[in-house]
């Protein structure tokens, strides 16, 4: 899966968080290591992990933010 970073210097990736596997959504990490989810209308929580990958790598690329090496 592509992650990539936001112009926050935030690692947005692709996670189910506590769905075990329900539901997936966009995330970034908190210092202290706990997930929280990038709330917008262009990155709804999506019921595979396809689809939610599918709606950052658009929202990524409209964005222009860079690929996680």
């Amino acid at each position: 899966m592509t992650r990539y970073i936001d112009r926050h210097g935030r690692v947005l990736f692709v996670h189910d968080g506590i769905s075990d596997g329900r539901a997936w959504g966009v995330f970034y990490r908190k210092p202290s290591g706990s997930l929280c989810r990038v709330k917008s209308e262009h990155l709804p929580v999506c019921g595979t992990q396809e689809a939610a990958q599918q709606c950052l790598d658009g929202w990524a690329k409209a964005r222009k933010l860079r690929v996680v090496p």
